[in-house]
């Protein structure tokens, strides 16, 4: 990342290209003007004195593509990889790499957005018939998703709820908060399918390991996180919202985290005269984190298997 003052046009390609950027930094989306993106040169004319910050090129991540339909397109989200453009630009993120692999001549639009640091089953609609067909079966409750998460907690929590707490903004423009500003309703229903007492001391007062299935209701960014926070067992992964990033096994082995323990592993869409199921199976990288904390793999099967409750 590179960061200097605008003085004109000019000096922006000069700056550019002194720092090793071509002028498609710009078309990528990579080059910020304050906070705002800026999208064509002719733009930076207007705000001299401004900062600019211009981000590096991230390398292309490939997404597996789950089920394509005529109007919509389900992919398996790899963790490193945005939903969508994010400060880095827009050519890696899922959705414009979908968009190549598909040969699609618009735009995806997702139907929801799953963190950079979290995998698993994202729909795109390709058309306008599928935003309204997806949007019309969430409107409806049939269209349901099974999550998979891996929390600590030292505090007593049921084995099965819903968790309703409101979610709003944050001071923090990149975070929520529960009861934040503006804040919206917000429900989850949760089980925990495994309870795993091996984190010691070194991870925060002997904290168990929880693998839970998660099914939200609502959409709310960060609403998982955010919801098993608030309960008191923060994911492992999640700095932002408490969660621990180096856990020490009960057999004493150090280990750092490198994503959120959130997997979007299952999608339903449950049409007038089918039900169609979309499965990401369980990156290695969750089901490693899981047996370190002592877990047995056969658990994130049967959480991922789990029915669903009626919704809507």
């Amino acid at each position: 990342m590179i960061r200097f003052v605008l003085e004109s046009r000019e000096s922006l390609e000069n700056e550019l290209r002194a720092a090793g950027h071509s002028s498609e930094a710009i078309a990528e989306g990579r080059v910020f003007i304050g906070r705002k993106r800026l999208t064509a040169l002719d733009d930076a004319a207007a705000v001299d004195g401004a900062l600019v910050t211009v981000w590096p090129r991230e390398e292309l991540k490939d997404a597996v593509i789950l089920r394509e339909e005529r109007d919509w397109v389900a992919v398996d989200k790899p963790v490193g990889i945005p939903t969508i453009a994010d400060h880095a630009g827009r050519e890696h993120s899922l959705a414009e790499v979908t968009k190549r692999a598909i040969g699609a001549s618009s735009d995806l639009h997702p139907t929801s957005r799953l963190d950079r640091e979290v995998s698993g089953v994202v729909l795109f609609a390709k058309t306008d018939d599928g935003r309204r067909l997806l949007a019309s079966l969430r409107e409806e409750g049939h269209y349901r998703r099974r999550y998979l998460g891996i929390g600590s907690s030292s505090a007593a929590l049921a084995d099965e709820g819903t968790f309703r707490e409101a979610i709003g903004r944050s001071e923090k423009p990149r975070e929520r908060r529960v009861e934040g500003k503006d804040a919206v309703a917000a429900e989850t229903h949760y089980r925990v399918i495994a309870r795993i007492p091996v984190l010691g001391a070194k991870n925060g007062g002997g904290a168990s390991a929880l693998l839970f299935a998660f099914q939200p209701i609502t959409g709310r960014t960060h609403q998982i996180r955010l919801h098993a926070s608030h309960a008191g067992a923060p994911l492992l992964g999640d700095s932002t919202y408490g969660g621990m990033k180096t856990i020490t096994s009960s057999v004493g082995r150090v280990a750092s985290i490198s994503r959120v323990a959130l997997h979007a592993a299952r999608v339903q869409l449950q049409m007038e005269k089918v039900t169609i199921e979309i499965v990401a199976a369980v990156p290695k990288s969750f089901g490693d984190l899981w047996e370190m904390v002592g877990g047995d793999l056969n658990a994130l099967e049967a959480a991922k298997k789990l029915p669903f409750a009626s919704q809507g």
